[in-house]
């Protein structure tokens, strides 16, 4: 871990002019790392002194604080913070870019936010499974491919999350929800309208997307999923009826597993 942190920062510093080794830029760099440990050292006690129902007062706080000027602040003004300390790299135009720069150019050249549109209307493009391919394209064809959705997804710590939630949080600064957590609270809305073989399916379903993740809920991969629950897609129909309605109910419990999860 202190490793690639070390790594980090070098090659920020390194493209300062006059700098020939890390001995050129050693003091900067103790200084930077120290000023993360202080602020996170800072929050620790200003955390303990509001459960005691104390005020701590802090050393450098204000404009001054590392978490104010080197967590990347988009133009609305919230702070998406890159929690793993990885030496993540992508690649625009075949040339590579930090994740802090690539987080930028989501905001200032692909205007992300308006991109996606309102959360409302991301929400809903992203729990039909059509048209959620639709978007992922939309978004490549702009320069935002999947496999950097899964980058960021890293470096957001929300490896147990969902790609909608990659998005929600860099678009509008929501916090990621594990996959597991979704399930739960969606689960009796989305059994609610299922018969009990169609229950047992979709139960089946949502466990592999925990374990797994967003492939699970690919309509394209439907076949691929019933003949590995069931055998065959004969044996399937006879358990769940005609392909139009597996279909059907493949698609719409998934309005329920993305509905708003109350703060």
């Amino acid at each position: 871990m202190y490793q690639a942190a070390f790594k980090n920062i070098d090659d920020t510093l390194w493209k300062d002019a006059g700098c020939s080794s890390e001995l050129d830029y050693i003091e900067q760099t103790s200084w930077v790392l120290f000023l993360k440990y202080l602020d996170d050292f800072e929050t620790d006690r200003e955390t303990a002194a509001d459960l005691n129902g104390k005020t701590y007062r802090r050393i450098i706080d204000g404009e001054y604080r590392w978490r104010a000027w080197a967590a990347p602040k988009r133009a609305d003004g919230k702070v998406r913070e890159l929690q793993s300390m990885t030496s993540t790299y992508f690649y625009v135009d075949g040339k590579p870019i930090s994740a802090e720069d690539f987080l930028k150019r989501l905001f200032d050249t692909l205007k992300l936010p308006a991109l996606l549109g309102s959360e409302d209307e991301l929400r809903t493009l992203w729990a039909n499974p059509v048209t959620r391919i639709e978007l992922l394209k939309k978004l490549e064809g702009a320069g935002c491919h999947r496999d950097d959705l899964e980058k960021l997804q890293e470096l957001i710590d929300a490896k147990d999350s969902d790609l909608f939630d990659v998005l929600e949080y860099i678009a509008y600064a929501k916090p990621p929800v594990s996959r597991a957590a979704r399930v739960e609270t969606g689960k009796d809305n989305i059994y609610n309208f299922l018969n009990a073989k169609q229950r047992e399916f979709i139960q089946y379903v949502l466990r592999n997307y925990v374990e797994v993740g967003i492939d699970e809920l690919d309509v394209t991969k439907l076949s691929t999923i019933l003949t590995a629950k069931y055998g065959s897609m004969h044996a399937a129909q006879q358990e769940l009826g005609t392909v139009k309605e597996i279909r059907a109910a493949f698609i719409d419990f998934q309005q329920y597993l993305y509905e708003e999860i109350a703060a």
